[in-house]
């Protein structure tokens, strides 16, 4: 990838991951609920998401899932699975503070 284009590249997840969406609103209810030290754990994974996203996509995670489409099914439903994991422990926690540290 010439210089140019890696710059347009990180020139636009730059500019994605700075507008307000899912991942602001999710560092701003930590920080507001929990305080500042929550919120650094917050914005620290929300971080290292878009590093994984951008690295994945840099090095044609893309291309491949394209061209496998029984791999990105499996993936999919991975992902889904993962994502009913999740709310059926934030719907027993029932809002529960979380310990941090």
């Amino acid at each position: 990838m010439n210089p140019h284009t890696w710059a347009l590249f990180l020139g636009a997840v730059f500019l994605l991951s700075g507008t307000p969406g899912p991942n602001m609103l999710h560092v701003m209810t930590r920080s507001l609920r929990f305080g500042f030290g929550a919120s650094l754990f917050a914005m620290a994974g929300c971080l290292s998401a878009v590093v994984l996203v951008l690295c994945a996509s840099a090095t044609g995670l893309g291309a491949v899932l394209a061209a496998s489409p029984n791999l990105f099914a499996w993936l999919r439903y991975a992902g889904v699975a993962y994502l009913i994991l999740l709310g059926i422990q934030a719907w027993r926690g029932a809002g529960g503070a979380v310990e941090v540290g």
